[in-house]
This record gives structure tokens, C-alpha cells and sequence, in this order.
């Protein structure tokens, strides 16, 4: 007798073995990290007593856990997906240190927290490199759809540092008749095109993952 389970059984991929030398630095750098963010969220909690900034702690909070999670993925946890957790784990890190700046307002207690932000966006950078070569670079489909996803990524990280940059520019204050208008149409349409690129983005690096988990990718 025939078995029915066998076809399903082959469509399931083989599980791909992230090397060594990339769960080292993902846990290496999720170690480093998870110590920055301890000690940021003490300094928080600590630094202007009883003024405390929440809005540090708490975006130090989401780093601390993301970071946790990127140990177990050094301990070989998530073995079904390694390179998406490094991925999420990598954007919560970015986003969290971003954010924690922006919302200690730059600076707490007199310490400028811009180095530690930037070396926050070094990190997830780098993890954003190990998950690519953990599980997309073996497939040429998921890697074409990968590069996709960068160039839709570049598109909105440009406009939103041409707004950041030019955010005090004569260019966002109101101006008259019709180049007020001509004003909230190029606006408009930068807003527009970070979205697309910001989405994009998101879903082509969600689908390259997925791609380089198919049986035929995975061959």
C-alpha cells in the first residue's frame, strides 16, 4: 500500500543549518546589546530621579526583549526560521533605539544618546546582513526578491531623511497662492512614495524569506 503521507512529506524543505559563525555574531552582538539596554533603561530610570524617562525605558524594555530573542537564536531556537527572527529582531533593535532617543528628546540627564542610537543602527544593520546570508543568499529567486525589497527600503529612507534633514527649510512653511499648492502636491506625492517604499519594502523581505523556505528554492 501506498503512502498518502509521502507526497506531503516531500514538499516540506529541508531544514537549513545557520552557520556557526553567524549565530556567534547574532548572539554576540544580542549580548552586547541586551547589556547597553539594561544599562540604558537603568539610566532612565535612575538619571534624573524622580524624573523618570518612560519613554526611554520603555523602548529600552522592547530592545532587552528582542535581544533575548536573538540569543535563542543563537542557542539554535527557531530552527524553522532562523534568519526571520534575526530579521525581526534586527528591526526591533533599530526601532527601539531610534525611538528611545527621540524619546529622551537626544539627551538625558547630559549625556548625548546620539552614539549610542547610531550604534544601535550598526547593529541592526549587521544582523539585517546575517539574516540575508542565513537563509535568502542560498536561493537566487528569494535573492532577487531580496534586492527588490532594498531598493524600495532606500526609496522611503531617503525621502525620510530629506524630511528630517529639510524639516526647518523655508520649503515646509506655508506659503501663498499657487505655491502653497504646488507645495502640498510635492508633499503629497513624497509621502505617498515613502509609503510604497516603506510597505514595499516589508513585503518583498517577508516574501524573500518565504521563497528560500519553498521545496524547489530549497533543492
Amino acid at each position: 500500500m501506498t503512502d498518502a503521507s509521502a507526497p506531503a512529506a516531500n514538499c516540506i524543505p529541508p531544514m537549513r543549518q545557520v552557520p556557526g559563525l553567524i549565530r556567534g555574531l547574532t548572539g554576540l552582538l544580542c549580548g552586547l546589546t541586551l547589556l547597553s539596554a539594561l544599562a540604558g533603561a537603568y539610566w532612565g530610570l535612575a538619571g534624573l530621579w524622580p524624573r523618570i524617562a518612560w519613554p526611554l525605558v520603555g523602548f529600552e524594555i522592547v530592545t532587552i526583549l528582542a535581544c533575548v530573542f536573538g540569543l535563542l537564536v543563537a542557542r539554535g531556537k527557531f530552527a524553522d526560521g532562523p534568519g526571520l527572527t534575526i530579521l525581526c529582531v534586527a528591526g526591533l533593535i533599530m526601532t527601539g533605539g531610534v525611538l528611545a532617543w527621540l524619546g529622551a528628546n537626544k539627551v538625558h540627564a547630559g549625556l548625548n544618546l546620539k552614539p549610542f542610537m547610531l550604534a544601535r543602527l550598526g547593529v541592526a544593520g549587521v544582523l539585517y546582513a546575517l539574516a540575508a546570508i542565513s537563509e535568502v543568499w542560498y536561493s537566487r529567486p528569494a535573492a532577487v526578491t531580496l534586492a527588490k525589497a532594498i531598493v524600495y527600503s532606500v526609496v522611503f529612507v531617503t525621502i525620510a531623511a530629506a524630511f528630517a534633514y529639510f524639516r526647518n527649510a523655508p520649503i515646509m512653511d506655508k506659503m501663498e497662492g499657487w505655491r502653497e499648492g504646488a507645495r502640498l502636491i510635492g508633499l503629497g506625492i513624497a509621502a505617498i512614495l515613502a509609503v510604497i517604499g516603506a510597505c514595499g519594502g516589508v513585503h518583498l523581505a517577508v516574501r524573500a524569506f518565504a521563497i528560500a523556505r519553498e521545496p524547489e528554492s530549497a533543492a
